[in-house]
């Protein structure tokens, strides 16, 4: 089976993705939407999209890049979704509609993370497993508009330790006290127990197609029984199809290694800058845990990619530099001139926001305190998603870890 794994809005998200597909040994390309709108989708039995937000997948898409992934699901082709990936392939806006669900309005429970337990039922994707536990990443809810065209192939049931709602460990709460009494006292949704028996991954048809959609993250890196999961679903929907060719790895010059290496400094300095103001730890080797109302998920993005950045760029660096290589190196010196600013005001805006979590809530769009809203829209932009300088940082890095992940160094 020949695996296209969708890229664009995806980030961290997409780095989680092509480890697991990796670590798995199932074979894969990594696509862009502008590979999707030149008919790349005919290569393949399987479009992987994984997670991020909708709105960045579309916006990349165009109207035309969601009609070539209908038409390649209608005509016999798979899709699989996880998390935004998920989300994109539903009746919302935007979205591609491609089974009868929406996207649940309204949060039951505060952003939660960790892993859970779950539910399957009988299916092959759940083949030489039992008590099954996987990660989740603040996702959505699944709302079934259409029961009898679709299969729930798994429910949540009980959460694990290390279970998340916001930032807030609901089993170490739960050892002190009713969770309805914190819920009054903190004045969000904690208890996980509302998410028991609720649709964790569904499986329909569309046209010809199989669809599955996951808000489970079984693309999580080094979950064993994710692995297993992601191996299972790839034999599930294994079709004989023609392998394409190998993509030639770029050729970079060695004049990028100073580059790379001072923004990985700058970086780290970074991350401790945020551990050492208490806003935030390392929750597991690739995501940090912050505070509730910073952007500690898009501060996680910038370092695991700058770091997958710097990993291959010392590994590839000669005295050669083709078109790819030359590409990349710009893009580095451009880096070097966007990250430095932007971190020195992310600091700032950081101690202003660690000052006002002393105080009161924080939401993590508005803010009542003018100067922290004028930080805020400019680093991030008034959206939940990736906007303002940060944005143009992502493109960049998108410019340099495609061609590279395109190679499957």
């Amino acid at each position: 089976m020949s695996v296209a794994l969708f890229w664009d809005g995806s980030f961290l998200f997409g780095l989680m993705a092509f480890w697991a597909l990796k670590g798995a040994s199932i074979p894969f390309d990594l696509i862009t939407a502008k590979d999707i709108n030149k008919d790349i989708l005919e290569d393949y039995d399987v479009l992987f999209v994984p997670g991020g937000w909708v709105r960045e997948k579309t916006e990349a898409l165009g109207e035309r890049g969601k009609e070539k992934i209908c038409q390649f699901v209608k005509d016999g082709g798979n899709y699989l979704g996880i998390c935004g990936g998920a989300g994109l392939a539903l009746k919302v806006k935007g979205g591609l509609s491609l089974l009868g669900v929406e996207r649940k309005e309204g949060k039951n429970l505060a952003n939660f993370s960790g892993r859970i337990k779950i539910r399957a039922v009988d299916h092959p994707i759940w083949s030489n497993l039992s008590s099954v536990s996987l990660y989740i990443f603040w996702p959505g809810h699944f709302n079934v508009l259409e029961p009898d065209k679709i299969n729930i192939l798994a429910y949540y049931d009980e959460p694990e330790p290390d279970f998340l709602s916001a930032d807030i460990n609901v089993n170490d709460l739960s050892r002190y006290g009713d969770l309805k009494r914190w819920e009054d006292y903190y004045k969000i949704r904690l208890d996980p127990r509302i998410l028991k028996g609720k649709p964790a991954i569904l499986e329909g048809e569309y046209g010809s197609g199989k669809v599955i959609l996951s808000y489970l993250h079984f693309d999580t890196p080094n979950d064993e029984q994710g692995k297993r999961v992601l191996s299972n679903i790839w034999q599930y929907l294994s079709k004989e199809k023609i392998k394409r060719g190998v993509v030639t790895k770029p050729s970079i010059s060695k004049a990028c290694l100073p580059l790379v290496e001072k923004l990985e400094k700058e970086l780290k300095e970074f991350i401790d800058f945020g551990k050492r103001n208490f806003l935030w730890h390392w929750r597991y080797p690739w995501m940090l845990s912050w505070r509730k109302g910073i952007r500690g998920f898009h501060y996680t993005t910038l370092y695991m990619l700058i770091m997958e950045v710097a990993k291959y760029i010392k590994a590839l660096s000669d005295n050669k530099e083709d078109e790819d290589g030359k590409k990349i190196r710009e893009n580095l010196e451009r880096l070097n001139k966007l990250i430095p600013p932007f971190l020195e005001k992310a600091r700032k805006l950081l101690l202003k926001e660690r000052y006002l979590l002393g105080l009161k809530g924080l939401g993590l769009i508005v803010c009542d305190d003018p100067e922290i809203q004028d930080i805020r829209d400019e680093l991030f932009g008034r959206t939940i998603s990736y906007g303002g300088r940060f944005k143009e940082i992502l493109g960049c890095l998108d410019n340099i870890l495609v061609p590279i992940l395109k190679a499957k160094i």
